[in-house]
């Protein structure tokens, strides 16, 4: 095995067991926010929260995120100084799109005020927010993963501590309110951490700056763009056929389900740093399928025990109010587990793997499918449609996985 490799999985099984706690501390922290709120605010200014929250995650399209990932590639090959080029695009792309947007929202304002206070909350915190948060990817090419895992769990306990405090002294009308706590926060660590970065390259003898970070940072983006935009329209669908209650009762749903989701990812990124020491797909696939099938049958038998146990626990953690979630959770929980599991560790298979395109385009076709049966169906089903919608996706990229992995296989047996 190569020596690199073999000293980057040393490092990240040396420092996996702070990292898990950490990762676990923030999630658990993260979902004790989002029940305790639950109990705090009204039901309409929970399914407003949720419902403009969406829309800010959307608009990270217009960030280029990709050149997050641009960057972590210059700084594990010791280039940090495209830092500079990385952040004058950014800004630039960013600043153009706030202008248009200020201008869009100012022409709308007369249909609601709302739309122009959270245009003014964009345009403060859209940059700290989206472009600062590139020091990330400056700490884990150096392989910092420990310091992320602490910045991440410091930063959900002081969101969860401010809105907190907040809520319980304040009667919250709006749930753009929390949007702007929540962004506050955000903001002000990233820029801390940008800073510092900065100060710590700025000292650096040797700065390389002319590379194709830029290209390859466009590339990514573009190749995210629309995996970004389809992921987000649930909740926009609910607003446009129904009111902000609905949304309060399907997000509560995936509260459950996106915590089952990321304990999960927790769980397989275990595996994951194993996978780096073959060769191939094909000698991935194969030496590890047992560990698969022993996966897989855990998975299931977790699914149907939980589909039992869930109503049960959930009655005791949520308000009476939001039971009606209840139903739609233990559904989408169960096709998580059941189906969901496989799916995300044949596509870490890929990644790993370097087959980009491949794991793109099966998070493309699944996103396109999931968001066209979104539309067809919310109307008619409301967040029945939803939710069996994303069930559906779950099994359909299991399947395209493995038949995107079969194909990779195949190729390789033919060389």
């Amino acid at each position: 095995m190569n020596l690199n490799i073999k000293n980057n999985l040393n490092y990240i099984f040396k420092n996996f067991s702070v990292l898990f706690l950490f990762n676990s501390l923030s999630l658990i922290i993260s979902f004790l926010f989002n029940i305790i709120l639950l109990s705090l605010i009204e039901q309409n200014v929970y399914g407003q929260y949720k419902y403009y929250l969406s829309i800010f995650a959307m608009l990270s399209i217009f960030s280029f995120s990709g050149f997050n990932e641009a960057y972590l590639r210059d700084v594990s090959k010791k280039n940090e100084g495209t830092l500079y080029i990385i952040l004058k695009f950014k800004l630039k792309v960013s600043i153009i799109f706030l202008l248009l947007f200020l201008i869009a929202s100012l022409i709308l304002f007369y249909i609601n005020y709302n739309i122009l206070y959270f245009t003014l909350i964009v345009c403060v915190f859209y940059i700290p927010y989206y472009v600062f948060d590139v020091f990330k990817s400056y700490y884990s090419g150096k392989q910092k993963f420990r310091k992320i895992a602490l910045i991440n769990f410091v930063k959900n306990i002081l969101i969860f501590l401010v809105i907190y405090v907040f809520l319980k002294y304040v009667e919250v009308k709006n749930g753009i309110t929390l949007i702007l706590l929540y962004l506050l926060i955000s903001s002000i660590i990233n820029s801390y951490f940008l800073f510092k970065i900065k100060k710590e390259i700025s000292k650096s003898k040797d700065i390389k700056r002319n590379n194709d970070s830029l290209e390859f940072g466009k590339k990514i983006s573009y190749l995210n763009f629309f995996v970004l935009l389809l992921g987000n329209t649930d909740n926009l669908l609910l607003k446009y056929f129904y009111d902000y209650k609905t949304i309060a009762i399907y997000s509560t749903a995936m509260v459950f389900m996106l915590f089952i989701k990321s304990a999960e990812s927790s769980f397989i990124s275990i595996l994951t740093p194993i996978f780096y020491k073959y060769s191939n797909l094909t000698e991935t696939f194969r030496k590890n399928y047992k560990k698969f099938l022993i996966i897989f049958f855990f998975s299931t038998i977790l699914a149907i025990i939980s589909y039992f146990l869930f109503p049960i626990v959930s009655r005791i953690i949520l308000p009476e109010k939001y039971f009606e979630s209840i139903k739609y959770a233990n559904i989408m929980i169960f096709y998580v587990l059941m189906f969901g599991t496989m799916n995300l560790m044949f596509q870490n298979l890929l990644i790993v793997n370097k087959k980009l395109k491949k794991s793109f385009y099966l998070n493309l076709i699944v996103s396109i499918i999931r968001a066209l049966l979104m539309i067809i169906l919310c109307k008619y089903y409301g967040i029945y449609g939803l939710v069996y919608s994303t069930c559906f996706c779950y099994v359909l990229g299991l399947i395209f996985a493995f038949i995107f992995i079969n194909d990779e296989i195949k190729k390789d047996v033919m060389i």
